[in-house]
């Protein structure tokens, strides 16, 4: 009886071993599968990622699971404005489009016989920029002076820009363009004026659309950058080496 019941017992234990190995085995091939059919974060899906290195800019791009969003900086020796790219990829994720923007700060001050205001301003830093940069010019007055009570309307030009500003009472919105020849962009100001009338600070910003198409092997990408939102301005088309 004693020998029946040790071999029962053993029999029982050796059928339990069996389950457990085959549920392990069936567990492990369910984790196989699965990790096969999950896209990996730092694959070659994200082509998109990395440096892009081209004739005036450094573009810094990421891409994940969440999403894509981009960054630019001059290249060495270029006098250009840094920004920001926003946008999203093509379903066959050959191109990536949105908006660049580009942005900052700004303080002007207006003289006394109201005929023309200095600035000082600042542009953001994006990419691996770590400082605001800054600028100065000075804006004189085209014509007479439009409104007495709010001398900051009107139309204002400096060596590369023409500004229009419309003021009332203490707040001021404007655009300003590039002189005919100058290579920079359109943009938009908004802000505030002093108590006393003679001071004037807000914020700038400059927006544009891009179309970028990677190449067949990640490693380039043709750009088309217009210098506005509207679909039929100018626009750079430039060639971009991914370089990291």
């Amino acid at each position: 009886m004693k020998n029946l019941f040790i071999r029962n017992k053993w029999d029982s234990m050796k059928k339990m071993m069996c389950t457990g190995i085959l549920v392990l085995i069936a567990l492990l091939s369910i984790s196989f599968v699965s990790a096969e059919d999950t896209p990996s974060d730092a694959g070659a899906d994200y082509i998109w990622n990395g440096t892009w290195e081209g004739t005036n800019f450094t573009i810094f791009i990421e891409q994940d699971a969440t999403g894509i969003t981009g960054e630019y900086e001059p290249a060495d020796g270029v006098m250009v404005d840094p920004g920001r790219l926003e946008g999203s990829i093509s379903d066959d994720g050959i191109t990536y489009s949105g908006v660049w923007i580009e942005s900052g700060s700004v303080v002007q001050t207006l003289a006394d016989d109201n005929m023309s205001f200095t600035i000082n301003g600042t542009i953001d830093p994006f990419g691996t920029m770590t400082e605001q940069v800054l600028h100065s010019a000075i804006a004189t007055r085209i014509g007479e002076i439009v409104d007495p009570e709010n001398p900051w309307t009107g139309n204002w030009t400096t060596e590369r820009k023409i500004y229009s500003f419309l003021q009332d009472g203490t707040t001021i919105s404007g655009t300003n363009h590039p002189l005919k020849g100058v290579n920079d962009e359109s943009g938009d100001l908004n802000g505030t004026v002093s108590e006393d009338g003679r001071e004037y600070s807000g914020n700038w910003t400059e927006t544009g659309i891009f179309i970028f198409t990677i190449s067949e092997d990640g490693s380039s990408m043709d750009a088309i950058i217009h210098e506005s939102l509207n679909p039929e301005s100018n626009a750079d088309r430039v060639t971009f080496t991914k370089t990291l």
